[in-house]
């Protein structure tokens, strides 16, 4: 296959231009191709629904290509009418990734302009494991899966598709320098080969030799939920490491076989990684399972058990209730996991997979488990509450019908999957203004409701004193039940629940139409009815949303009259030369986004994108009214966002000048502990206005990250282990050392050496047990206990069946390991030596901490006490925020009696309290319990503590109703403090307009409300609250306006300071405690919070000075304040 083919395309149009060099030099012998998507993961030819039917297949087949003449001139022949994405590639030279190109070219005679930069040549060598050469090897070249979000972020996405010849070789006469790739190589089906390869430098000519991987054999057993043998099961195997999923997608019967007489399945040549296996028979399928091939062969422990006891039954009628018969009902889910065997059975990267899966897997697995209806419509088929089933019936469209699960207490035995003839929507597109046809366009139609939804959102019963979470979700569901019958009315049978289908993934895809109509005319059939919402885009136009309900057997008939919105044209130039900057890419958006972040964000929102032309001028159409922030992405410039006046309908503003400026730049060598280079090392700065950059070390350790916006950055140097993908330990593929934080400069370059403690470390190998029995499958997660919250030493390892783990590299000190598995979860605190190896075994602890919890005023036990154990000597840094030193919980029984246990050694004390929400209506006349905090013990290796009866006194309890101003309730949740003098504080949470704090001891409160959206936080002081009674508050909340501060000192750095805000009565009104977590949002930007409107005096503390500044806060009025120290 020559992968420089030229091809003239199945559409109507040409596409004219020219290849240029960084230097604005024509090239000859450029291969030119284009594409329908950004990302060859949604390449499709004719139809968008071919990228879900084909996954991650990568056949990399143009829509038309062509070679440039030596003039650099192109004529690409026969591309479809809609926006098109092209690469041009030829000796050293391509373009970043796909460049868009706009309908608006293919009517126009001006020739566009594909812009290429310098990188390398790749030849290599495809061997197999013994070293001979395999000929005919298919090679994909692509993004390594650790950098793929700066891939994304810079839009350097780079795919490429050869084939070695009879001796094994390839050639690719281009791939991108400076960015790290990977090699997938295909021998058989099951035969792949990986290496992660580059950077290279600009101009290099690179060889690679390429090995397949070692296999092996993987077999095990598929039976019944008797235990019985099952022959004739389909087995798909799909390897946990996604670099290898291409693999997979290139030939899915490759990778399935099938079971013998014995329900034996075979695997001979498998890559050694790890897998997660599915079955399916004619009677059903099987929840998955994992195992990892290290070897020659290995036998899958668990079986694979198809479920086919369990049965679904149900009825499938027209809309007036007639059944359909000879419908068939096809499963289309595959089971979930068993909660008790999921930690056994996969392992940590799988729950992904398997999520992937059950969209994907129902329309790859054959189908073979259905059944039809039959003269009554009535089926019953092996399947499982909660699975998806979909309904094919001739003159109606297929439906995918997810089945809830059934309360057999009510009765429900049954499912009612109601169909409904379909319907279409034809509709014109055209010019508002000229009533001209619109000639290309995009119109896609979603559902939004079918006709046989009922609504039941305004079902709400009302939440009494008398009630628990329990009684009122009874009430609750009886309630939406009872509407949905009397919808039904005689069609629904008694123990019957109806179900209306749902608009899949693949569905949603079928109903995009692609349009090149010269009359601007489309029509999308085959619609289920109800309430359907089109939308429709087309260049130079704002996006419109027409709402129009389908109807059985009926065409809706609509027309999408397009406004050109508001135009903005201008030029892109250099910051002090004033240089023209081609191929900018300039967006519009209604808030502030930068790179590929405002690329997502603006085009998401319907937002035109444009691109500057060689002079570089650019121009904007179809922008929606009120859009104010300009973002330009330009190669060898930092990201810009600007913000000015938002646009007005129909306004042309012109002349807009955007100065790009070079950024800056950090650089620096990473060394191990021992002050050896690192090669091959990701380098990763962050900072919280969401700018992001990622590079790697070259062979000499060294980095570089160019032309990033100046600002304060936190970075990190990780080492991404991809062979942990082998396994799918998506942990232990990030190992890190301590975040630095560096701020750069505009033109600055910032050295910045990075020592990464986590490399040249201990390998420490050990058993973990558990009452001296083996723990496996446990997953494993060790951070060290820095003082430091930017301290990410950590790494993750996984135990095998004998308990067995590694740790491939950790620094010498003190960690605490997190332990996840089926007979232990907690923490476990070890050392790891300054040596080069080390074994350890390690035992989960076996700590029991017991008590009793009684009343202060009777004596009597209390039921249903929240008992929290929480460990004042736990991790501190990022273990301490990751993981809580409160972890284990227990509620007392009826005699008042917890026992906590796997109780690890360290410092410990006991919280007792209760929680309004579990309280039982039937004990109310107890009334509000206080809490009560135990003195602290120490709790030793497999000791057990007694800890001293806890008397809670009786209590209060504090109502909360707010209201907005309009008096509405509002409905969003909200949280609630009440802080007495003494500094005692009771936290608790509200929502649909109510709220209350329990356990509230006599005293005199102030009581906070800050809500989760809009409205700015209130507090009501003096409250005073007795003994045993219930304080009604009622509030009204204001919606408020933000307030933000940049702290910076005399060289305009950021610094950290103390901060407050105080109102006009010089009460503190901010919640925050002050001390500022990051530096740098925007420039260093702190959010302070939203506040009514109103006076307020905000103040800077740093280094003993002190600054104030007052600031006048009015509705809808963000402000940011700004202190020099």
């Amino acid at each position: 296959l020559d992968y420089r083919a030229e091809k003239i395309g199945a559409g109507n149009y040409g596409l004219n231009g020219i290849v240029i060099d960084e230097n604005d030099k024509a090239l000859a012998n450029m291969w030119v191709a284009a594409y329908s998507a950004p990302y060859p993961f949604f390449d499709y030819q004719f139809n968008i629904s071919e990228a879900l039917e084909k996954p991650l297949s990568l056949d990399l087949e143009p829509l038309a290509s062509v070679m440039s003449n030596e003039k650099g001139e192109f004529n690409l022949q026969g591309v479809p009418g809609r926006v098109l994405y092209v690469v041009a590639r030829g000796h050293k030279h391509l373009t970043r990734g796909r460049q868009e190109v706009r309908t608006s070219s293919l009517s126009s005679n001006e020739p566009v302009t594909i812009k290429t930069m310098l990188g390398a040549e790749m030849n290599g060598r495809i061997i197999d494991s013994s070293g001979s050469p395999v000929a005919g090897a298919e090679i994909i070249v692509l993004p390594n899966l650790m950098y793929a979000i700066q891939a994304v972020r810079t839009g350097n996405i780079f795919f490429e598709r050869t084939f070695a010849d009879g001796s094994g070789r390839f050639k690719l006469d281009a791939v991108p320098a400076g960015t790290r790739l990977s090699v997938l190589a295909l021998g058989a089906p099951t035969e792949p080969g990986i290496k992660d390869i580059g950077p290279y430098s600009k101009n290099a000519s690179a060889f690679e030799s390429v090995s397949l991987l070692d296999t092996g054999s993987m077999t095990g057993l598929v039976v019944d939920e008797d235990g019985n043998s099952v022959s004739g099961a389909d087995v798909l195997a799909i390897p946990i490491d996604l670099r290898l999923l291409p693999a997979v997608a290139r030939n899915i019967p490759g990778w399935f076989t099938t079971t013998n007489t014995s329900g034996e399945y075979s695997f001979p040549n498998l890559p050694r990684r790890g897998y997660v296996l599915f079955a399916q028979s004619i009677d059903g399928r099987a929840a998955p399972v994992s195992s990892t091939l290290g070897g020659e062969q290995v036998d899958v422990m668990s079986d694979l058990v198809i479920k086919s006891k369990e049965k679904v039954k149900g009825r499938i009628v027209d809309a007036d209730g007639h059944a359909i018969a000879n419908a068939r009902v096809l499963l289309n889910s595959i089971p979930s996991l068993d909660n008790d065997s999921s930690n056994e059975n996969i392992p940590s990267a799988s729950d992904m997979l398997i999520l992937m899966a059950k969209e994907v897997l129902p329309e790859l697995l054959p189908k073979e488990i259905f059944i039809n209806t039959g003269s009554d419509g009535r089926f019953e088929l092996s399947a499982w509450q909660g699975a998806s089933v979909l309904v094919i019936a001739s003159g109606y469209p297929n439906a995918t019908f997810d089945l809830p699960t059934l309360d057999e207490e009510s009765d429900e035995q049954s499912y009612l999957l109601a169909m409904m003839m379909p319907g279409s929507i034809k509709g014109k597109v055209f010019d508002a203004k000229s009533i001209n046809s619109l000639e290309f366009f995009i119109a896609n139609a979603d559902l939004q409701s079918h006709a046989l939804t009922i609504d039941t959102s305004d079902v709400d019963i009302e939440w009494t004193d008398e009630m628990d979470w329990e009684i009122y979700s009874t009430m609750q569901n009886e309630a939406v039940a009872n509407r949905k019958s009397e919808a039904y009315g005689s069609i629904l049978k008694p123990g019957e629940v109806p179900v209306t289908p749902k608009q899949s993934a693949l569905d949603k895809l079928k109903t995009v139409n692609l349009s090149d109509s010269h009359d601007g005319t489309f029509e999308i059939n085959h619609l289920m009815p109800g309430q359907w919402k089109v939308k429709v885009s087309a260049n130079g136009y704002i996006q419109q949303s027409i709402k129009v309900e389908v109807k059985s057997n009926e065409v809706a008939k609509i027309n999408a009259a397009m406004s050109h919105g508001a135009t903005l044209s201008g030029k892109v130039v250099a910051y002090g030369s004033l240089d023209p900057v081609q191929g900018a890419i300039v967006s519009m958006g209604n808030r502030k986004a930068s790179g590929f972040d405002a690329l997502v964000q603006n085009g998401l929102s319907g937002a035109n994108v444009t691109a500057s032309d060689k002079d570089g001028n650019f121009i904007l159409q179809g922008i929606e009214p009120g859009m104010e922030w300009l973002s330009v992405t330009a190669e060898g410039f930092s990201d810009t966002a600007i913000k000015g006046k938002p646009l007005e309908e129909d306004e042309v503003r012109k002349d807009v000048t955007i100065k790009v400026r070079q950024g800056a730049t950090i650089q620096g060598f990473v060394y191990d502990r021992h002050n050896q280079i690192l090669p091959q090392r990701m380098v990763g700065g962050f900072s919280t206005d969401s700018d992001f950059w990622q590079t790697t070390t070259d062979e000499n350790g060294f980095y570089q990250a160019e032309h990033i916006k100046p600002g304060n950055y936190f970075v990190i140097s990780a080492a991404l282990n991809a062979n942990s993908l082998m396994q799918g330990d998506m942990l232990a593929v990030l190992n890190g050392g301590r975040v630095l934080s560096v701020f750069a400069e505009e033109n600055e370059t910032v050295k910045l050496d990075v020592i990464d403690l986590s490399a040249g470390g201990c390998k420490l190998k050990g058993k973990l047990t558990d009452n001296g029995q083996p723990v496996k499958n446990a997953a494993l997660f060790c951070m060290a206990g820095g003082a430091s919250m930017f301290d990410l030493r950590m790494a993750s390892a996984k135990t095998d069946k004998n308990g067995e783990f590694e740790f491939t590299s950790l620094a010498p000190g003190e960690y605490t390991l997190q332990i996840s598995s089926d007979v232990f979860n907690g923490t476990l605190p070890f050392e790891a030596p300054d040596a080069p190896e080390d074994y350890q075994l390690l035992e989960t602890p076996q700590g029991v901490v017991r008590g009793q919890v009684i009343s202060e005023s009777s004596g009597q036990p209390l039921e249903g006490i929240n008992v929290r154990l929480e460990k004042e000597d736990g991790p501190s840094g990022m273990m301490g925020m990751m993981f809580s030193r409160g972890d284990w919980g227990n509620d007392t029984d009826e005699n008042g009696y917890y026992e906590i246990t796997g109780v690890s050694p360290g410092k410990y004390h006991v919280n007792a309290e209760q929680s309004w929400w579990s309280r039982d209506p039937e004990q109310s006349s107890i009334g509000s319990i206080g809490k009560k905090r135990s003195d602290s013990f120490q709790v030793g290796m497999h000791a057990t503590v007694q800890v001293e009866t806890l008397a809670l006194p009786m209590a209060s309890s504090i109502r909360v109703a707010i209201t907005s101003t309009d008096g509405k309730k509002i409905e969003s949740s909200f949280q609630l403090q009440a802080v007495n003098a003494a500094g005692e504080k009771y936290d608790a949470w509200g929502w649909q307009g109510e709220g209350r704090i329990e356990g509230v001891n006599a005293g005199v409160y102030s009581v906070t409300i800050s809500p989760s959206d809009i409205y700015a936080q209130q507090t009501v002081d003096s409250v005073v609250v007795g003994g045993e009674e219930i304080v009604e508050i009622e509030m009204v909340l204001v919606a408020g306006s933000k307030l933000a501060v940049r702290v910076l000192d005399a060289s305009n750095k950021n610094i950290t300071a103390t901060l407050k805000v105080l109102d006009s009565n010089g009460n503190r009104v901010d919640s925050d405690s002050g001390q500022r977590m990051f530096a740098a949002m925007e420039n260093g930007t702190t959010p302070l919070g939203t506040f009514e409107p109103g006076s307020y005096t905000v103040i800077a503390e740093f280094e003993g000075s002190r600054q104030s500044q007052t600031v006048t806060i009015r509705s809808e009025d963000n402000q940011t304040l700004e202190f020099v120290f």
